[in-house]
């Protein structure tokens, strides 16, 4: 972005929305230098900017900020971003202990959570992912306890109140959750209600860990309905697309980041 002209505050703003809309995130030196104006004056466009929901801010910048309004297929999601949901998959699944037993919900990032936890014959997993355990293998030797419930093919899980009476007699040792929306202000969040509702129960029913898995594009999302916030969460585990700053401040809130490796050609 090379614009060194005088631009009015409002047409400024524009061009920085549109470098957000292309990038993903900006910074303030970088715009600071492009238009030639001053890091405070960067600032105060920002602010504005946040204060209409447009972005949100970061302590080096902003990144942009993406209204979700409806709900896509699981099928669909699940043909997005496959190489970082793996590598964050199987990253998640090595901080589980044996012994232990692990709350996962829907989606598609945890369905790799749960194929690598599943050949661990010292675990027990309870899960509403329907569609994740449909695939497994017949060798799967982790104990799997899917939660009852009405089914929701758009989302291959279980909620309603089956699955909420069945929470409620649980005490999990760890949970591993999907999100859809991960914001520094709005927290974590679904753009379905029902599943929201019971994500956040199984935050609530869990006395150990709570672990956020989402690769980098839901971060900046904002869902229709919130789950938790921030402080709520022990750890994200995430891709290597997020931008830095970004990372600096969610870590700020005491949440640890935890970025999942990719495996190369060369590795297995």
């Amino acid at each position: 972005m090379e614009l060194r002209n005088t631009h009015l505050p409002a047409e400024r703003r524009q061009l920085i929305l549109a470098e957000l809309g292309s990038a993903g995130a900006v910074r303030v030196d970088e715009i600071s230098r492009s238009f030639d104006v001053s890091e405070m004056t960067v600032r105060r466009d920002l602010d504005a900017l946040e204060a209409e929901g447009l972005l949100e801010r970061t302590h080096g910048g902003a990144i942009a900020l993406k209204a979700v309004t409806g709900e896509r297929r699981y099928r669909d999601k699940d043909e997005e971003n496959r190489e970082a949901k793996d590598a964050i998959g199987r990253r998640a699944a090595e901080m589980v202990g044996g012994g232990e037993t692990v709350l996962i919900n829907s989606g598609s990032t945890t369905r790799y959570v749960i194929r690598y936890l599943a050949h661990r014959k010292d675990l027990r997993i309870i899960t509403n992912n329907v569609a994740a355990v449909a695939e497994l293998p017949e060798d799967c030797e982790a104990e799997i306890l899917l939660l009852g419930g009405r089914f929701r093919n758009a989302s291959g899980c279980v909620v309603g109140d089956w699955a909420v009476r069945l929470l409620e007699d649980l005490a999990p040792s760890r949970a591993i959750l999907g999100a859809d929306g991960i914001s520094l202000k709005e927290g974590v969040s679904s753009p379905i209600p029902e599943e929201a509702a019971l994500t956040r129960l199984m935050i609530e029913r869990t006395r150990g860990p709570v672990i956020i898995v989402a690769d980098a594009a839901k971060i900046g999302k904002i869902c229709g309905f919130r789950i938790v916030d921030l402080p709520e969460i022990s750890e994200l585990v995430t891709d290597g697309g997020a931008d830095s700053h970004w990372v600096e401040d969610f870590a700020g809130t005491g949440v640890q980041v935890i970025t999942a490796v990719q495996a190369g050609p060369d590795k297995p």
